[in-house]
């Protein structure tokens, strides 16, 4: 009944504002720029010092890498000439050595030429302990990263070389089958060594200063109001035909619904609870992501290092009441992690792999009382953190409401900013119970989605749920160091089991993208692993009518 009251009010308030004037929305000129909303300010434009997809969604706009993704996510050449192989010699026999022939005609928005030595300089830039980069550890398999992260080695030491102006080498530690993929994400897109040493940590909130190699440039950054992109005059690939791209900051997805409804968007999510009544609008454009909603337990610290009470918690919430009822049907439940989608992943997979936990309440409130907290009694307050964005603050609703109906457990939702949210779940870890963790693909394979979140020194898994276990992290390593595609799946898949089991977090719902596009908007390229805005992988692609 709470969250029926609060989606009605939802509604009212949509429609009420809908017929008054609202200060700030006034009519915006559309011209030949793209009008899009990025829910907030971003942390960081430095594509080495975030993980945001909102930031990232910019940032890739405005560099491009060595290779890229499709729209079907095979791999294709953009600043490389080809994507190596063993058969062009780009990749060696045994795996180890990866060699990059880059195009000669690249240059940066300020006319100087990219060279090998970018990449070279950026790499190096990646394990730095300055930079602080949330990625640094998908790249660890590079020769010398960990040892120079560990003060052993110099930087010159890292395994990566530019023998001449247009060559790229890169050595790794041991064959990693994914390691191509990794190489077409934004944390190792070059970067101009004398720019950052000269406007130091401003480098990447400066227009004067933000120089890259991609189709858009920087030309205006209003903190908590707005990002404008525009044409990058010296791009050296194919011109885009959007003149710019304009990103609003509105946080409340009510008010991002009103700012397209009032023409000031070309593109708008939808607010929670009213997607059933745009279903046929011409306006509505969905595809499926690879993306992944769940709550992660602190199991580092009590009540939650407590698995009887994990799983209880897993076993109290309506996955498909949440799906059906709060997201108007929008995505698919699920009790794993991995998506479906993801390469060598057959239907079925993601429905039987942790039902166990499927809505049980009298189950969930016998595995409470096997935890040593009968009906919640002894039970500490517990702190649900989110991201105060989009439809985050109707599903801590919803989670809230379940946990009391059917544990009798109240638990406190505290909604926080994007900043302070990075700060709390995915930096230093910060005292809470409970987070609300959205996750999309960065690439398409199994071993993007396991380590870093549950293996014990996974990248993320200190900040976010603190999980330990030893089978999970031999049967990760077994995967990682396998060979043959169909025994490296096996291994992923037996190890996701083994975590599911533990129950480390509840897996609520697999996303899609689910947005109104105005219909002047053309060309959306829409992939599985979209950031932020659809099509913003490819943006390029998108014209104006």
């Amino acid at each position: 009944m709470r969250l029926t009251r609060y989606i009605l009010g939802l509604l009212l308030t949509i429609t009420l504002i809908s017929v008054i004037a609202v200060s700030g929305l006034g009519c915006a000129e559309a011209e030949n720029v793209l009008r899009v909303n990025l829910g907030g300010n971003p942390t960081s434009l430095d594509p080495q010092k975030t993980s945001s997809a909102r930031d990232l969604s910019v940032a890739v706009q405005v560099f491009d890498g060595l290779i890229g993704f499709n729209q079907d996510l095979t791999l294709k050449p953009v600043v490389a000439r080809e994507v190596p192989t063993t058969q062009n010699g780009g990749i060696s026999q045994d795996g180890l050595v990866y060699t990059f022939k880059l195009r000669e005609d690249v240059t940066w928005s300020d006319g100087e030429p990219v060279t090998a030595g970018d990449f070279v300089y950026s790499i190096r830039r990646l394990f730095a302990t300055e930079t602080r980069a949330p990625y640094r550890g998908v790249y660890y398999v590079i020769e010398n990263a960990i040892p120079y992260r560990k003060g052993e080695v110099t930087a010159e030491e890292i395994g990566v070389s530019a023998p001449d102006d247009y060559t790229l080498e890169i050595r790794l530690t041991g064959a990693t089958p994914s390691f191509l993929n990794r190489m077409a994400l934004w944390a190792v897109y070059p970067l101009r060594q004398d720019v950052i040493e000269t406007h130091g940590d401003d480098w990447a909130s400066n227009p004067d200063s933000y120089i890259g190699n991609g189709p858009f440039i920087l030309k205006e950054w209003v903190a908590d109001d707005h990002i404008t992109l525009e044409k990058n005059a010296n791009y050296w690939g194919e011109q885009t035909r959007l003149d710019g791209v304009r990103y609003s900051m509105y946080e409340d997805a009510a008010t991002e619904y009103l700012a397209y409804r009032s023409g000031e968007l070309d593109i708008s999510r939808i607010p929670v609870g009213t997607e059933r009544t745009l279903t046929d609008s011409v306006e509505l454009l969905t595809y499926s992501q690879l993306k992944t909603n769940a709550l992660f337990f602190d199991c580092g610290e009590p009540p939650f290092d407590n698995e009887d009470l994990r799983r209880a918690f897993a076993l109290a919430i309506d996955r498909a009441a949440l799906v059906e009822d709060v997201q108007g049907g929008r995505g698919s439940v699920t009790y794993c992690w991995m998506p479906p989608g993801m390469p060598g992943y057959a239907s079925g997979y993601q429905e039987t792999t942790g039902n166990q936990y499927a809505f049980n309440p009298d189950k969930a409130k016998q595995m409470l009382a096997d935890a040593g907290y009968p009906d919640g009694e002894g039970l500490p307050p517990i702190t649900l953190v989110y991201s105060n964005v989009a439809s985050n603050p109707t599903i801590a609703q919803f989670v809230q409401g379940q946990l009391s109906e059917n544990l009798g457990i109240n638990v406190d939702a505290v909604g926080v900013g994007q900043a302070v949210y990075w700060s709390r779940v995915f930096g230093e870890h910060d005292k809470w119970d409970l987070s609300y963790v959205s996750f999309s693909a960065d690439y398409p394979d199994p071993d993007n989605w396991l380590p870093d979140f549950f293996e014990t020194n996974g990248g993320y898994n200190g900040g976010i749920a603190q999980y330990s276990s030893e089978e999970l992290d031999a049967k990760i390593a077994d995967a990682l160091a396998a060979s043959g595609s169909d025994t490296i799946l096996r291994l992923w898949k037996e190890a996701e089991k083994i975590m599911v089991e533990d129950a480390p977090a509840i897996f609520l719902f697999n996303d899609e993208m689910f947005v109104l596009v105005n219909e002047r908007v053309q060309g959306i390229t829409g992939t599985a692993m979209d950031l932020y805005i659809p099509g913003d992988l490819l943006l390029e692609s998108i014209f104006l009518e």
